[in-house]
């Protein structure tokens, strides 16, 4: 589906669509065929031709309503269908009219849901009685002509939302009172995504803590380990040339390389607001949870690093989660984001965490950053973080859970540091 959609007012006789007419010119033509009956009966011709005029109004007036039913084209148009917080998006609603006459007055309301804000540039007045917004305002059509109304639309929180269901009311060109109205025209679905933070200064260090170390004892280790030496081949670089080994040998030597670095980083997501299930939904802990899963996500990405993401939590479309395999390039970060704001916890959540984790575990690589975003360390994936352990990884666990000022009472076995975020501010347990 593209960005941009167009929706055509449908027949009034099609019996599938939520049109809806308000009066018709019906009810003219029957009274003009009784007025020619009556004239036709009492041979005063004056009566007859007076019959015979309505019905060719009436007659007229249907045909032209019939035809700017068919041909009134309403229309949505979005810059944008995702956008962070708070962050103004412009749209369209375009009216336009390609026949050769007036359509005179048209209503026009959109409903908003609450989450969004939609402001017009064009008059127009917001009512919010029905627990939803409702924007409404009138246009003035002439023939052949094409109106827009500009929006301005703004997300207040992260999600996705359904936009568009609009009603649009019009007479027929010769006001005989003919009304049509048409509902849920061109909707859409808007992506709000989750904010970012700003990951602690010694975050990354956590990458970094395998190599050689070369020079004073305080200087971080190198990533970069030497595994062996080989003869030069045609197209290595000369900055792989070993000096000492090539004069040895009398030949050009290059070392090989072992990256270990950690090159690739998995976001695991385990959206449980609350230590229990049946304690409900912890709304402010969910929403910095999953804030916290999008800044390492973005951060990763900005580095070069491939970045995989688990979601264990339902994803529209996905009830059981996700699990994106690690990789980087345009449209990932976009990709992600899109995921974490479509998340919501689940009751099986924790069962689709023991699936994701086993299939991380076949494809984790010694290279690897494993960091789970959790409030809460999930104990029924103890044997599936067991063998993950074993691969030799250690996660670095962040978490947001409120521990009314007491630090973690237990870090999990296995975990190579433990990060809390809370009330803007990061500590390491």
């Amino acid at each position: 589906m593209g960005l941009f959609g167009k929706s055509r007012l449908p027949m009034a006789h099609d019996s599938k669509s939520d049109v809806q007419r308000i009066g018709s010119s019906l009810s003219l033509i029957v009274f003009a065929l009784v007025v020619v009956l009556a004239g036709l009966i009492s041979g005063r011709f004056m009566i007859l031709w007076v019959g015979f005029f309505l019905v060719v109004i009436g007659v007229l007036a249907e045909t032209m309503a019939t035809l700017t039913f068919r041909h009134l084209t309403v229309r949505h148009q979005f810059q944008s269908l995702a956008a962070e917080i708070d962050q103004p998006m412009s749209a369209e609603l375009i009216v336009e009219n390609p026949l050769p006459w007036s359509v005179g007055q048209i209503e026009w309301q959109l409903d908003v849901p609450e989450p969004l804000r939609f402001y017009s540039l064009a008059q127009s007045s917001v009512d919010d009685s029905h627990g939803h917004w409702r924007l409404h305002g009138t246009l003035m059509i002439s023939r052949q002509e094409r109106l827009r109304v500009l929006l301005e639309l703004r997300g207040m929180r992260r999600g996705r939302f359904r936009v568009g269901t609009t009603t649009v009311e019009f007479s027929d060109p010769l006001h005989w009172g003919q009304w049509m109205r048409r509902a849920h025209l061109d909707e859409r679905l808007i992506t709000i995504w989750p904010r970012r933070l700003s990951l602690p200064s010694g975050f990354w260090s956590h990458a970094s803590n395998l190599g050689d170390l070369h020079g004073r004892l305080w200087d971080p280790p190198d990533p970069v380990l030497i595994a062996g030496i080989r003869p030069y081949r045609p197209g290595d670089p000369a900055r792989r040339i070993h000096a000492f080994a090539s004069a040895r040998s009398g030949q050009l030597m290059v070392k090989e390389d072992e990256h270990l670095l950690a090159r690739t980083v998995e976001v695991i997501l385990h959206p449980q607001s609350t230590a229990y299930a049946w304690k409900g939904l912890d709304s402010e802990a969910l929403e910095d949870c999953i804030s916290l899963a999008a800044t390492v996500v973005e951060a990763s990405l900005t580095q070069g690093l491939d970045v995989g993401l688990v979601v264990s939590g339902a994803v529209a479309g996905h009830s059981q989660g996700l699990n994106f395999r690690p990789r980087h390039g345009p449209g990932v970060l976009e990709q992600m984001l899109t995921a974490l704001a479509w998340t919501e916890p689940s009751d099986s959540m924790g069962s689709h965490l023991v699936d994701h984790l086993a299939e991380l575990t076949r494809r984790i690589s010694r290279d690897s950053l494993v960091v789970l975003v959790a409030p809460f360390w999930p104990d029924e994936a103890r044997s599936a973080w067991a063998a993950l352990m074993a691969r030799g990884v250690n996660p670095v666990w962040i978490t947001n859970a409120r521990t009314y000022g007491q630090p973690l009472v237990l870090r999990p076995v296995g975990v190579h540091a433990v990060w809390r975020w809370l009330d803007g501010e990061w500590s390491r347990e």
